[in-house]
């Protein structure tokens, strides 16, 4: 079953379909990540207070986060998903802490 991550919908599904296979629409999950992700990189700068400045860094950070989230997002197998997310969380948890811990838990 694809679903948007509804809570309603994820509360129910166990008693409806009990055997079926819980998967989240792509589309959702990155629109929701995005939303938040940025937020987080826009807290972290710590240059200058230039607005060309920031933009680039945001971009920029913005750029490495995705790059490797896809990475995740296209694991073909378990397998692969565990050994790129345990690499996503190696690179990014020093610094972005609060961005694995909201991934994780989502």
């Amino acid at each position: 079953m694809l679903t948007n991550a509804d809570k309603t919908i994820l509360k129910i599904l166990p008693r409806l379909l009990p055997n079926a296979a819980h998967l989240l629409c792509v589309w959702h999950v990155n629109k929701n990540i995005g939303k938040r992700m940025k937020s987080f990189f826009r807290k972290k700068y710590k240059g200058p207070d230039n607005n060309s400045q920031r933009t680039n860094y945001i971009k920029s950070k913005w750029k490495e986060f995705l790059t490797e989230w896809w990475i995740i997002v296209k694991s073909a197998t378990k397998i692969e998903y565990k050994a790129n997310w345990a690499a996503f969380t190696k690179k990014f948890q020093r610094n972005y802490l609060k961005i694995v811990q909201y991934i994780a838990k989502e």
